[in-house]
């Protein structure tokens, strides 16, 4: 064994390894839960919450440790969560998914913003759908390079993320939603 660590947060979802040995791990951060942030990396979290937001939220998070497991080299709040992919300049692919949009995105995005909608209604209360969000940031954590939600009216949420060597994200995944966005000769639009 090269090491064994614990990491003080919530439910790591998935890991990336850089040709360095550095180790990325992105995760469900629950809100409140203590998460210190890397001075002047990136954030996904907006400022300020629209008063219909819950009291307790899930966000992503990305941890970067160095190779012997002892240091955290970067830590970034709001982006990620499900799936992780590195390219190979070192760039960060994070993809998530969550019931309450709270994340941001770049000008000129794919798709800038999302409705929230409920996607189940029970006798007593209704349950938010999931909006999928990818992020690329630059190695050193404090430049997004680009962030969009990729959803449709019902949601999605990533199950696989890889990266080819132009750099474009490649991103699989589930939906519901029968407006999810598709290429014009899609096998199935």
């Amino acid at each position: 064994m090269v090491y064994s660590t614990l990491i003080p947060v919530s439910n790591g979802q998935a890991i990336a390894v850089d040709s360095s040995g550095d180790a990325y791990i992105t995760g469900i951060l629950a809100s409140g839960q203590a998460f210190t942030p890397t001075p002047g990396a990136v954030s996904g979290l907006p400022t300020t919450y629209p008063s219909n937001y819950p009291n307790q939220y899930e966000t992503g998070y990305l941890l970067e440790l160095d190779p012997t497991g002892s240091k955290a080299v970067l830590a970034i709040q709001g982006f990620g969560g499900y799936q992780i992919a590195l390219d190979p300049q070192g760039n960060i692919y994070l993809a998530g998914s969550f019931a309450f949009p709270l994340s941001i995105t770049t000008q000129g995005a794919f798709q800038p913003s999302v409705t929230q909608v409920s996607c189940y209604t029970g006798l007593i209360v209704g349950s938010p759908c999931t909006y999928q969000h990818i992020a690329k940031i630059d190695p050193t954590g404090k430049n997004l390079l680009y962030a969009t939600y990729l959803d449709g009216v019902y949601g999605a949420s990533p199950t696989g993320l890889i990266v080819d060597n132009a750099g474009n994200a490649i991103l699989a995944g589930s939906t519901e939603s029968p407006d999810y966005p598709t290429t014009p000769d899609a096998f199935q639009p």
